[in-house]
């Protein structure tokens, strides 16, 4: 699993202006978002979770956010191997 946070460098309302892009990306993923959370004021957070998601492709997936290529947020990502939990089905 991986945890993905952003965080906004521009004002909301210039973040806002790439919602509609997020989210329809957001859609060709979501079997691998596990949670996606986007705060109206400063930052979001994903866990993707798919036993077959790598590296790379967390790297890649960031690289075409809109909000990364347009500059709006900052992004940082880190395993997150839980110990203990429990599978919705």
């Amino acid at each position: 699993m991986f945890i993905v946070s952003l965080e906004y460098e521009e004002d909301l309302s210039e973040v806002e202006t790439y919602l509609s892009d997020i989210l329809r990306i957001s859609n060709g993923i979501i079997k691998r978002v596990y949670l996606l959370c986007l705060d109206a004021n400063s930052r979001g957070q994903a866990a993707l979770s798919d036993e077959s998601i790598r590296q790379e492709q967390v790297e890649k997936l960031i690289a075409e956010d809109p909000f990364h290529r347009e500059g709006v947020a900052k992004y940082d990502y880190r395993v997150f191997i839980p110990t203990k939990g429990r599978r919705r089905t």
